[in-house]
């Protein structure tokens, strides 16, 4: 019985000293003797200049040691202070006063702490969190004589704090923001994980994280450091995100109804750092903030322009598994699987392996069947595209060497316009081949095989220089061109056409694209060439020229160059020049009229004019000169020109009759659908014809002074109207001036 009363009288007594000491002397202890201790301390642990505006005990569930404003320093001059915060409450403990090395804290809590990391492009942030752990363990090791590992705390609280991280200034990356930050870390404590709950804003994105993290091994190994967190991210602001992850300058506002991610983190970088996540946006767009330019020549050849000022409603979700290793050489990253849905269909499938210095190999599956028009178009793509074409895809880049990617798509769903001629229809055959480098912070063709079929002789082959400049050679069916040049189809190549291009840039962007052409035959407009050949320059988005084209006419050759300028009105002109063409061998469009015409015919002249869908030539204007060796013309009775005519006339149209002549000249132009013929010279032995005239609508009508030999010349006037040729007396006729052979495109 005594021996309980004096226990009881000893546990009193302890209790008693115990809440004397708290209400008593705790209040009234001056912590400034500890200060200078403290920061000592502290410095030497964390290796950074450390500021304590105040520092003073409370007693407020507990003996609790209040730090006020107290800040850690960057080692950069030019950078924020790395940890600032308005007030730390740390629970210390009846040890803290019996001993001085004692680190089994009751609470720690951080009001308004702010973290500012700026990155270093040599000290990554792993990197970066890893030597701040050695460094303060090694540092309390040899201070307190306690590692970091070995620390004990009943709970960690950090109220409305703020951290940002500043990539290095040569990033493309977008700084981070995590603001309103609460969080609690529950029994902290050597060999045991302690539990986390955490809630935050990234980039004004609200989410949460609960799940528990440790023990911190004994190592201060963070690659060893267990982690099961799961990240909850539920919001109607979800564009806000999105808008501040946009590329600079793209001009493009995403905006989505409502956005839901989740994921799942468990196990540890050493081991395998597992996370299955899930991304859904709903009713998600894309608008412009401002429109770019339309390319004049576009409106060329009437190519449909489709003009949506935002993109249609979608919802899009993605789920992926995958995990993260960190290695002696580096982390590896694999993707086991991931999934992107459009409207509930899957649209794209990817897997594959990342690990650094420098190795990837990603592959990637399309189903194809999205409109593509539905996402915003990438900077500078020169081609507007129907459908996400269905194929695989590789990304990959070893040790030395840039990142690659290798396509195999198949377009055949796939509209594909580029104008001012190509358009691809869906449906129409057409397979890609591709290779891209990863350059200057952005895609560059490397080499491209393009064909309408996988086996088979048509093909174009694309080879592309770092500097953008590019080749491309190939072949291909003049009768299936149409299905992909439906604006050229009036020039109806034949026979297998080759072609060369070189260009530098994107057209009308201040590239060039050039190359030359080789086909069996092609049409101008109404008029069928045979061998056909031209090279061709487009220098600015609205002019293309062809400074050399060649063919086979009339069973001679005819070359010359022409030049076409797009805008609202559409206007070409040509120059050309033939020889040995056979006028009974000329196309009907050219002997339109004049088909009782024969004879060898050299021909040089100049056209100019509108253009048409379909690439169809209104001519508006030109001349041409004619010279003519032996020819005739048929039908025709020239006894009647040695004789005076008729004063009533007479007709010269004879079916077994025709004018001879040895050699000849006319000089022909025209303009507004009526020719006017400046010159015409005919000789045969001592028969001699020259004159001018005019042809139209109504006929044609000519002014002819003829010289028969010795005879004294005569004048007459032939008469054209149905077909039939008529001899009329001499009569004042002064044809109406007309297009000088000079005139250049009418303003």
């Amino acid at each position: 019985m005594k021996r309980s009363r004096a226990l009881w009288a000893a546990l009193g007594l302890a209790v008693g000293g115990v809440v004397f000491f708290s209400l008593a002397i705790l209040p009234n202890l001056d912590a400034e003797p500890y200060r200078a201790r403290l920061l000592a301390v502290a410095q030497r642990i964390t290796h950074h200049p450390i500021t304590l505006d105040g520092l003073r005990f409370t007693f407020s569930g507990g003996p609790t040691l209040r730090l006020i404003n107290l800040k850690i320093l960057s080692n950069h001059p030019d950078d924020p202070p790395l940890l600032t915060v308005r007030e730390v409450d740390v629970g210390v403990g009846l040890e803290f006063f019996l001993s001085p090395k004692s680190i089994a804290l009751s609470s720690v809590r951080l009001l308004n702490p702010e973290v500012h990391l700026v990155l270093r492009e040599e000290t990554p942030l792993f990197a970066l969190a890893q030597a701040t752990a050695r460094q303060g363990g090694e540092g309390m090791e040899k201070e307190l004589g306690l590692g970091l590992a070995e620390i004990s705390i009943g709970k960690v609280a950090i109220r409305d704090g703020l951290l940002t991280v500043t990539p290095p200034s040569d990033s493309s990356l977008p700084g981070l923001v995590f603001e309103r930050v609460q969080m609690e870390l529950q029994g902290v404590a050597p060999g045991r994980p302690a539990g986390l709950t955490a809630s935050a804003r990234l980039q004004s994105l609200p989410f949460n994280l609960s799940g528990q993290i440790g023990p911190m091994p004994a190592s201060l190994d963070l690659t060893r450091l267990p982690l099961l967190i799961n990240v909850d991210a539920r919001t109607p602001d979800l564009h806000q995100l999105l808008e501040n992850f946009a590329k600079p300058g793209a001009g493009l506002r995403p905006r989505a109804v409502r956005g839901t991610f989740s994921t799942l983190i468990h196990g540890s970088l050493a081991d395998g750092l597992n996370t299955s996540s899930w991304l859904q946006m709903d009713q998600l767009t894309f608008s412009r903030s401002s429109a770019a330019a339309p390319s004049p020549l576009a409106g060329l050849l009437a190519v449909a322009q489709e003009k949506r000022p935002d993109f249609t409603p979608m919802d899009l979700a993605m789920r992926q598994k995958s995990s993260m290793r960190l290695k002696q050489f580096g982390p590896h990253w694999r993707l086991q699987e991931m999934f992107l849905y459009l409207d509930g269909a899957p649209v794209l499938e990817a897997k594959g392996d990342w690990m650094d210095p420098g190795w990837v190999e990603m592959f990637f599956t399309l189903t194809g069947g999205v409109a593509l028009d539905r996402f915003p178009k990438p900077d500078r793509f020169p081609f507007t595209l129907g459908e996400v074409p269905s194929g695989q895809a590789r990304l990959i880049r070893k040790e030395v060497g840039p990142l690659t990617a290798e396509l195999d798509l198949d377009l055949t769903r796939t509209r594909v316009v580029h104008p001012p001629l190509l358009e691809k229809r869906r449906g129409t055959a057409l397979r890609a081949q591709a290779e891209l480098v990863w350059m200057d912070q952005t895609w560059r063709l490397a080499s491209a095989r393009v064909k309408p079929e996988p086996e088979g002789g048509e093909e174009a082959r694309i080879v592309a220089a770092p500097d953008g400049a590019w080749t491309a050679t190939g072949q291909w069916a003049g009768e299936r061109l149409a299905s992909y040049f439906p604006q050229a189809v009036a020039w109806e190549p034949e026979g297998m056409t080759r072609f060369t291009l070189s260009g530098n840039g994107a057209p009308g962007e201040d590239g060039r694209v050039e190359g030359e052409a080789a086909s069996g035959g092609a049409r101008v407009g109404e008029i069928p060439l045979k061998e056909a050949a031209f090279r061709f320059r487009q220098t600015s988005a609205d002019t293309v020229s062809a400074p050399w084209f060649h063919g086979r006419i009339g069973e001679g050759i005819v070359e010359g160059s022409a030049l076409i300028r797009g805008g609202d009105e559409p206007l070409y002109r040509a120059s050309f020049q033939a020889e040995g063409v056979l006028a009974e061998k000329l196309p009907p469009p050219l002997r339109q009229g004049w088909t009782d015409v024969e004879g060898v015919m050299a021909v040089r002249g100049r056209v100019w004019g509108g253009l048409s869908g379909g690439m169809a030539l209104s001519p508006t204007g030109g001349w041409v000169e004619i010279r003519s060796g032996p020819g005739r013309l048929q039908q025709f009775d020239p006894a009647p020109l040695l004789t005076p005519p008729p004063e009533e006339g007479r007709q010269l149209s004879h079916p077994e009759r025709a004018l001879y002549w040895r050699e000849g000249e006319v000089s022909w132009l025209f303009h507004d659908g009526r020719a006017e013929v400046e010159g015409i010279h005919l000789r045969h032995g001592p028969l001699t014809l020259v004159g001018r005239g005019r042809s139209d609508a109504s006929g044609e009508s000519f002014h002819l002074r003829i010289t028969p030999g010795d005879v004294p010349p005569r004048e007459v006037r032939l008469l054209r109207e149905e077909g039939v040729w008529h001899l009329l007396p001499a009569t004042d006729f002064t044809p109406p001036s007309g297009a000088s052979n000079d005139a250049d495109f009418p303003p």
